[in-house]
């Protein structure tokens, strides 16, 4: 009796089983879908917060390892092939690798003006110490007045001196590889040696996330003499049109006849030993005329000289540099031209070298002939660097553009204006007294009335978004006015790089937006309605085992009973 009724409880079961197929499939998905968000990686999500913090992700490493920062000081013996270590070995001649790394670990934050340094010893020693320093402006926890430290030890096998090689510091940002990678260039005409002064190396704004970290590479020799030094100097030539009142210096600038143009000249000591005796001269095109007297050097006068034979001011140390000014005369007569200015610069322990401005010279408007002309600038205002034509810029830099414009003719123009078309990749953030039309892409500055001889200018601001791939942003702008062709300015450029890395491991833990993680989501959501569809196709074999399972828990049960 026993028994059938355990048979009747067995047939029970099988139903209700049965009847449970579409509720196993449910909890079938409950279950792959929980399971799959427990697999997602942890750490993905970055910190944030109202201020940048920099390297937070501990243990330091010195390998690359998942969601962890590298050593922000790590030295490497090159000689000796040796691994990244905070202590490594050396011998005298030995040439040793540093690496300062950085990363501002907040997200959708900037660190303004994060700057690194290391402090070498300059003693003798078998034991060697440097420290590795990291701040910025508004970073929580490395400030100037209290950075970011670390310090990484030499030993070496005798008494010797570490030296710094010169010229061997190079830039990696966001997550550029030093081994493979291109190095970027310095910004704010740094030369890299300022990695190792006193104020140390200004890399500009960081923002926060994995993919804009970097480091700082540079060598030293193991050894009790001193490296050579190598002098260098740099000489770089401005101009400015005094007569239309220009305050700033450019490259080129545009006279009429008869303008008062004067020339800037800044002769910069970029080696790592003092430039002594330096000379400089100019030479003069036979349509401007040097005025007497004007000569300056730091704003001092000095004797004239300097375009009929040269003069010399002197020594300047390393890092330094002077500034000489001087002024011409455009001569009067002349039809539209370019006169290209040169100068030149040598030293006792450099050999001479040069570079140039121009001047753009109108033509000579005769009576009741009207003229406009129209120059554009622009200047990278998150991280300046170039000239005045010409800059690189990274996607979220603001770039600013300024338009002179200056009636060169001898009538007043009327209905003046300037428009702008904004090229692909730039959104405009602010337009000074000037109209934004969304739907062109264009910007109009009405200008209305400009006497003879008037000038003014216009700007606006925009910023880089994220190309494709690295391009260079080409604008110019156009001058119109009632009875006068367009007036179209000079180009401007901007290079835009893009850096694609070979590390996503660390893009990954960085990203801190929903998108990464809600993808991962996504993707094992739609693995598990894949499960689903098996469990679907194939439901009489789950039945089957689910039935041999409860009748077996049944069997047993009654044959406990029956003993």
């Amino acid at each position: 009796m026993f028994y059938s009724n355990t048979k009747l409880n067995i047939l029970k079961l099988k139903l209700k089983c049965d009847k449970g197929k579409m509720l196993a499939a449910l909890i079938l998905f409950s279950l792959v879908s929980s399971v799959s968000w427990a697999f997602l990686p942890a750490g993905t999500m970055a910190e944030t917060g109202s201020n940048p913090r920099f390297n937070i992700f501990t243990p330091y490493t010195h390998t690359q390892t998942y969601n962890k920062d590298y050593f922000l000081l790590d030295i490497k013996n090159e000689t000796q092939n040796s691994n990244w270590n905070t202590s490594v070995s050396a011998n005298a001649g030995d040439t040793l690798v540093f690496s300062v790394y950085y990363h501002n670990g907040v997200n959708e934050t900037t660190a303004i003006n994060t700057k690194l340094k290391v402090a070498l010893p300059t003693n003798n020693g078998t034991s060697l110490t440097s420290t590795g320093y990291l701040w910025a402006d508004n970073a929580e926890n490395a400030t100037a007045s209290n950075p970011l430290t670390q310090t990484a030890t030499i030993n070496v096998s005798s008494s010797q001196s570490l030296n710094y090689i010169s010229g061997s510091a190079k830039w990696y940002p966001n997550q550029a590889d030093w081994r493979t990678d291109s190095a970027t260039s310095w910004p704010f005409g740094q030369n890299g040696d300022e990695i190792i002064s006193s104020s140390g190396i200004n890399i500009g704004d960081i923002q926060g996330c994995w993919e804009f970290s970097g480091y700082v590479i540079f060598k030293v020799k193991i050894g009790n003499t001193q490296p050579v030094l190598n002098p260098d100097l740099s000489i770089y030539k401005t101009a400015r049109n005094i007569t239309a009142n220009e305050s700033s210096w450019h490259k080129s600038t545009s006279a009429n006849s008869n303008d008062r143009i004067a020339f800037s000249l800044k002769i910069s000591s970029t080696g790592d030993n003092s430039l002594n005796n330096i000379r400089v001269s100019d030479t003069l095109p036979s349509q401007l005329s040097y005025v007497n007297g004007s000569t300056r050097v730091d704003g001092n006068y000095i004797s004239d000289g300097i375009t009929s034979g040269g003069i010399n001011i002197g020594n300047i140390s390393t890092g330094n540099y002077k500034t000489i000014t001087f002024e011409t005369i455009v001569s009067s007569g002349i039809y539209s031209t370019t006169l290209t200015n040169y100068a030149y610069a040598s030293a006792d322990n450099v050999s001479q070298k040069n570079d140039t401005a121009q001047v753009i010279v109108n033509y000579n408007v005769p009576n009741n002939q009207p003229g406009l002309t129209l120059r554009k600038t622009l200047e990278n205002s998150t991280s300046p660097n170039g000239n005045d034509t010409s800059n690189t810029a990274s996607p979220g830099d603001t770039l600013k553009y300024t338009l002179t414009y200056r009636n060169t003719g001898n009538t007043t123009l009327t209905n003046a204006r300037i428009t702008d078309n904004l090229p692909a990749y730039l959104s405009v953030l602010s337009v000074d007294n000037g109209v934004y039309d969304k739907q062109t892409n264009q910007i109009t500055w009405n200008i209305g009335t400009i006497s003879s001889g008037n000038s003014g200018t216009v700007l606006f601001r925009a910023k880089v978004l994220t190309p494709l791939s690295s391009i260079t942003i080409t604008n110019y702008g156009v001058a119109k006015a009632d009875s006068i062709s367009d007036v179209i300015s000079n180009s401007v450029y901007t290079s835009v790089n893009i850096v694609i890395n070979a590390a996503p491991i660390k893009v990954v833990t960085g990203g801190s937006d929903i998108f990464k993680t809600g993808a991962t989501a996504v993707g094992f959501s739609a693995l598990a309605l894949f499960f689903i569809y098996l469990a679907l196709q194939n439901m009489n074999w789950f039945t089957r085992a689910r039935l041999n399972g409860c009748s077996l828990t049944v069997r047993f049960k009654e044959k406990l009973l029956q003993i």
